[in-house]
């Protein structure tokens, strides 16, 4: 979101936003596709917003571009790794 505020305080993001929220049922989707129940916490933009796409509307602001994601969700789709995660390595299932 850092490098596109001004995409976020717009009437147009606001509504997207809350029709995406609305359409996941406040429930964070990538969970639900994988058998999970969690709630949404933020809308992350499927097609990542740039320099040159960011004027786009069906980019910036099209519910079909958006999705409703829980924190864990949205930090793993974007490469952020947080809480012991970050200090542990996984095990490998044994044989």
């Amino acid at each position: 979101m850092a490098r596109f505020r001004w995409v976020y305080k717009t009437p147009k993001w606001e509504a997207a936003r809350q029709a995406v929220i609305a359409r996941a049922h406040g429930l964070c989707e990538e969970c639900l596709r994988h058998g999970r129940i969690e709630a949404g916490k933020e809308v992350h933009h499927i097609i990542e917003l740039t320099e040159e796409n960011w004027r786009d509307w069906r980019v910036a602001y099209d519910p079909d571009n958006l999705e409703l994601l829980c924190a864990d969700c949205h930090n793993q789709k974007h490469g952020r790794c947080t809480g012991l995660a970050a200090f542990v390595a996984p095990v490998a299932p044994a044989r």
